[in-house]
């Protein structure tokens, strides 16, 4: 009784729960709740995680946190608890000072602020300060010069004919080079080369003395460099200020816990051991297990399989506190599938349930082969293998067989069976076994290798040879027979493909074969599993010779021919027949037949003699003795472009060909009486000389032809300048050397300039702008156009101010007027002398005295002109006498074609007015307000107003002259029009006093116009599109013009043809000035129509892809449904060319409805 009591007293003291007894005396205990604490400190993630080790942890009873939210899991004695969405706790902004930033602008001037966002931090800094460390860029540039030097050597003889002295034209002979000192560019340019002026001649003086005359010139050209210096700004900015980033958060969570613990059971697994292998046949095995608990709980033991989660046995254990074994019921393991199981132990007290795996495997399945090799030599097998088990193999896996031969059991994966009998065949078996005893096996029937076959070679005949064996291969062995890279095959013919053949009576006869020439032989043998030997020594042999095959004939004159033939190897003599007449020519393959007369025929052929004797006669032989020489070409001409030239000559008696010599070098032209020198520079001088030549020999050369191609045509003009004025405009550009004249482009249209370098473009509109570029000509043609540049004209003469108004007050007058059209500015003339230039139509006129009296006139300015001055306006300032305010201020004119309205601001309360007429008094009692009604369109009115004084008059304070509104605008019309496939231009007629006008396209308008005409571009192909007009003055709008509909030109064509029938399509050009940039382009479907003929007007039918049609000066290329054509045509400048093309022959390949577009492409 004392020792339960003492259980009692320390189980109440170690886990303070309430103690049960049971009738057995066994102690149950109970597990204890339990409260924590965590804490996670500040810091700046809001999403807080953490993992916490409690001992003995059974559960978690509940979990909450001080602010936002938390969620926990739980393995084993560790819990994992994650809060989010809590409340900050704290709080930073972020920011930073930037100090002297830089920021490379490079040519441009640094702007004032910059936007900074770096590392995070972003806002504007201001400029401190700025550095430009520009700098000089010096390039060297290159430029190619020509000069040309005549020199005259004379050779001076007494009436002896001795040599007294030799005089130059220049003093001395040629200097190797020749100075240059031209437009920054210095130094010595190379002599390139140099042509004979005058051949040397001879000159008879009366004293018998004579002298030698030879002149020449010389060529200097050389590429020369000079240095050019640029500058280059390249500004730096330095900013500073500050800047922000992000505000930062801080968060904290205090968590309490609740929980239970307990303390765990052990269990620990005896049988089976870990990946224990088990067969079909394991049908009684007994599963043990050791389990204990501290606290001596009574604990219930399960055993499972796998993933059942009914158990297999249960035991109950009491008596824990010491480690019990506990054997399961006896498990039928054989009876699992194949592979590898799971056998699970629970142990489970009154809370926690411990549990303990293990893995065993059944294996029901025989081993899988791996790779097993079989090789054999002579007299030998050896055979390599191997197995693997998805369990495990046993201790001895290997046994090896060949025929009766028996390894017996073995760990080697290897075994050679010795002593076997050559190219046998032998059953091989190679077999296999796993731990629990299921066995593999392989069988393959092997043979033993062949012998290396020994072979010799003896003659045949000029065509065949004979291979004999004489190793000791059984029979029925095969053979390959090789010839360098042929082989025999069973018919003795060499082939390129490998043939294995079984000789007959151990030899083969190779036929075939070429005369007079060495063959080598090798061999190779292979067993019945097609093993091949390697290859037998190599044996040669050789065919007897044949007579040559080719006579040549490389000499043939007027009186001898010579005969040579192939040298045949191994020879040892040569006959050759003669016309009929046979010669021992020994070993020499050359012969000289000599004594002939020209034009007459002989023959010839030979035989060979070598070790083997003498061979058959070559094929018989006819050749004549030659010609005599040919006469000399005559009449030779040229022609030249810029990169070629063309040589054209009479015939030559008895030609058979001619050969031209090119700049010193010989070339042959055949029997062609034109030779074309291509690829030349331009403005290049060749040397040229032509002979005749026919199977007897050569003409003499006719005499040199001296030609130069055509010059380069000019590049296009530069420094191009204008003058304008309001009706012309003057272009003017630089004269380039090589131009001969200048063909210049207005508006659309070329005119020939001639030499001259200035065009005056007259009669023009004021305000319009034209588009003009120039290239220039020379004899090698039209240069490149210069850039396209575009010129206004100068606006009219400005109109004369309007409607002057004057105020004064005591030290100032104010002036204003209405805006003049076409003016940029305006002077004043004050009291007759000072003039003032203003760019705003007001002025005013300060630091004046009271009472004195000013007189103004107003006149427009612009860059053509002025305009007439206004009339004269005349007003005082007004007296200071202390009296009531006599100031009028804020003068306003509403103006009408019909009247004219005046307004001002009251001078004082209740004061009355007086306003002068046209010089007429008017009473205005009170009112503010004047109007003057009934007046004509356009009409002047004087007008001056002051306050009503019942003593004495006061001085005018307002001075105004104003005129009504003039007539609106005329209505312009649109006077005339270009359509294009996709574009549209009109012109209108101008308008007196238009400063701009507004054009309405197709409802759209476009405004402020300044040119009476306009361009309506990318439009669709046969589209109709409407427009009008209007004129706008400062004042006022015209009424629209009439509306004009026109239409875009439309060139895509329907074609209805039936199936095989042909049509044809003309091309038509229309008003071309330059054919140079123009493209004529045909699209077509493929698929519906093929082109029989590209241009109907040559005799033949033309179907090139690419090149120039024969006959014409059309280029075609043609690409997939593409035709395009370029006309190779001069026009001269101020003219065009309008005419048809081509006309092109299709024919329909399926009778479809189809479509042809046509598309004139200007670069």
């Amino acid at each position: 009784m004392k020792k339960i009591i003492k259980k009692v007293y320390n189980a109440l003291l170690l886990i303070g729960i309430t103690i049960i007894l049971l009738n057995t005396f066994s102690i149950h205990t109970f597990a204890k709740s339990e409260t924590m604490t965590h804490r996670f400190s500040k810091d700046t993630d809001e999403y807080r995680s953490a993992t916490i080790t409690i001992p003995g942890l059974v559960r978690i009873t509940s979990m909450t946190v001080d602010t936002g939210n938390v969620t926990f899991s739980v393995n084993g004695n560790k819990v994992t608890i994650t809060c989010r969405n809590g409340d900050s706790v704290d709080y930073y902004e972020e920011s930073d000072y930037i100090s002297n930033y830089s920021n490379n602008t490079g040519k441009d001037y640094p702007p004032d602020r910059y936007y900074y966002y770096k590392n995070g931090y972003s806002g504007y800094i201001s400029l401190q300060r700025t550095e430009n460390n520009g700098y000089y860029e010096s390039k060297e540039v290159s430029k190619e010069f020509l000069r040309i030097q005549d020199n005259t050597r004379t050779d001076y003889y007494d009436s002896n004919g001795n040599f007294l002295l030799t005089d130059y034209s220049l003093g001395s002979p040629d200097h190797p080079s020749m100075h240059v000192d031209e437009d920054g560019y210095k130094g010595d340019i190379p002599k390139h080369s140099h042509e004979t002026i005058q051949e040397r001649t001879r000159y008879n003086n009366p004293d018998s003395s004579y002298q030698f005359v030879t002149s020449w010139r010389a060529y200097y050209i050389g590429t020369l460099t000079k240095t050019e210096i640029t500058w280059h700004d390249d500004y730096t900015g330095y900013y500073s200020g500050y800047v922000y980033g992000d505000t930062i958060y801080y968060y904290a969570y205090n968590v309490t816990i609740n929980y239970v613990t307990n303390t765990s059971p052990s269990v620990n697994i005896i049988s089976p051991t870990q990946d224990m292998i088990f067969s079909e046949t394991s049908s009684s095995f007994v599963p043990v297990i050791a389990v204990s608990d501290p606290e001596g709980d009574i604990l219930t033991c399960k055993v499972f399989i796998d993933s059942e989660t009914s158990p297999r046995d249960t035991k109950t254990i009491s008596n824990t506190q010491s480690t019990q074994n506990v054997s399961f019921n006896a498990l039928n393991l054989g009876s699992f599938s194949q592979g590898t199981h799971t056998m699970k132990f629970t142990v489970k007290d009154s809370e926690i349930t411990q549990q303990a795996t293990i893995n065993f495997k059944v294996d029901k399945t025989a081993p899988t082969l791996g790779s097993v090799n079989i090789t054999s030599t002579k007299d030998a097998i050896t055979v390599t293998g191997s197995a693997t088990d998805n369990m495990a193999m046993h201790e001895l896996p290997y046994r090896y067989y060949a025929g009766s031969n028996d390894s017996s059991w073995k760990t080697s994966s290897s075994h050679t069976f010795a002593n076997l009998s050559p190219n046998t065949l032998y059953q091989v078996k190679f077999v296999a076994r796993d731990k629990v005893g299921h066995s593999s096996k392989k069988d393959q029937n092997v043979y033993t290798t062949a012998l290396k076959p020994v072979i010799s070679v003896g003659n045949a005949n000029e065509t065949s040879l004979v291979v004999s064996f004489s190793e000791n291969n059984p029979s029925g062995t095969q053979y390959l027979v090789s010839c360098g890279s042929k082989y025999v095959n069973a018919q003795g013919k060499l082939t390129s493909t490998p043939v294995w053949i079984t000789p007959q009576g151990k030899s083969a006869t190779v036929s075939g074969l070429s005369p007079n020439t060495d063959y080598t032989f090798t061999v190779k043998a292979k067993n019945g599993d097609g093993i091949e030997t390697e290859a037998s020594d190599a044996k040669s042999g050789r065919t007897l010779a044949m007579p040559p095959q080719i006579l040549d004939f490389p000499e043939t004159k007027q009186k001898s021919i010579k005969i040579v033939w192939s040298a045949i190897p191994n020879a040892t003599a040569y006959d050759i027949e003669v016309d009929g007449l046979v010669i021992n020519n020994g070993v020499s393959n050359t012969y000289t037949h000599s004594g002939l007369q020209p034009e007459t025929s002989h023959t010839y052929r030979v035989r060979v003699k070598n070790a083997g004797g003498t061979g058959n006669w070559s094929a018989l032989y006819s050749k004549s003795t030659l010609m005599d020489n040919p006469g000399l070409p005559v009449n030779i001409k040229s022609s030249f472009t810029k990169t070629e030239v063309t040589l054209t000559w009479d015939a030559a008696l008895k030609a058979s060909g001619y050969e031209v010599e090119v700049d010193g070098v010989v070339q042959d032209n055949g029997s062609s009486r034109t030779y074309t020198h291509h690829g030349l520079n331009p403005e290049s001088t060749h040397v040229y000389r032509v002979r005749a030549k026919n199977s007897g020999g050569y003409s003499n050369w006719s005499e040199y032809i001296r030609v130069t191609t055509l010059p380069n045509p000019p590049i296009p003009p530069n420094q191009i300048s204008t003058i304008i004025t309001k009706n012309t405009i003057q272009i003017e550009w630089q004269p380039n050397i090589k131009a001969d004249r200048y063909e210049i482009e207005v508006d659309g249209f070329i005119y020939n300039n001639g030499a001259a370098t200035k065009y005056l473009h007259k009669e023009l509109v004021p305000l319009t702008t034209h588009k003009y570029r120039i290239r220039g000509v020379n004899a090698g043609g039209t240069g490149e156009w210069s850039q396209t540049f575009s010129v206004k004209t100068y606006p009219y003469e400005p109109y004369t101010p309007e409607n002057v108004m004057a105020a004064a007050d005591r030290n100032a007058i104010s002036l204003t007027w209405y805006m003049a059209a076409y003016a940029s500015s305006y002077e004043i003339e004050i009291d007759g002398a000072t003039i003032v230039e203003v760019g705003e139509p007001f002025y005013d006129h300060s630091e004046l005295l009271p009472g004195t009296n000013h007189s103004y006139r107003i006149r427009s300015k612009n860059i053509t002109g002025v305009s007439e001055w206004t009339s004269p306006v005349s007003i005082s300032t007004s007296l200071d006498t202390g009296t009531a305010a006599t100031a009028i201020t804020n003068v306003a004119a509403i103006v009408t074609t019909d009247s004219i309205v005046l307004s001002w601001d009251a001078a004082a309360f209740l004061c009355e007015y007086e306003i002068e007429v046209d010089g007429q008094l008017l009473d205005n009692g009170s009112n503010t307000v004047f109007a003057h009604t009934g007046l004509l369109p356009g009409t002047y009115h004087d007008y001056r107003i002051r306050v009503k004084n019942t003593d004495l008059p006061n001085d005018w304070c307002v001075v105004l002259t104003v005129s009504s509104l003039p007539e609106p605008p005329g209505r312009t019309n649109i006077s005339d029009y270009y359509a294009t496939s996709n574009s549209i231009q009109f012109w209108w007629e101008p308008v007196v006093g238009a400063v701009s006008y507004d054009i309405e396209a197709d409802g759209a308008l476009l405004a402020n116009v300044t040119d009476i005409t306009c361009i309506h571009e990318a439009l669709q192909t046969g589209t109709a599109h409407q427009y009008r007009v209007r004129a706008r003055t400062l004042l006022d709008v015209s009424p629209w013009s009439e509306l004009i509909e026109i239409s875009t030109s439309t060139t895509t064509y329907e074609v209805v043809c039936p199936k095989g029938e042909v049509f044809d399509y003309t091309l038509l050009a229309i008003n071309v000035q330059d054919f140079s940039n123009v493209k004529y382009v045909v699209f077509f479907n493929e698929n519906d129509l093929e082109i029989v003929d590209l241009c109907t007007f040559t005799p033949t039918d033309d179907t090139m892809t690419a090149g120039v049609i024969p006959g014409t000066n059309l280029t075609v290329n043609r690409l997939d449904g593409i035709i395009e054509f370029t006309l190779t045509e001069n026009i001269a400048p101020g003219t065009c060319w309008s005419g048809e093309l081509t006309t092109i022959r299709f024919r329909s390949k399926t009778g479809n409805t189809t479509y042809i577009n046509f598309v004139e492409e200007v670069d």
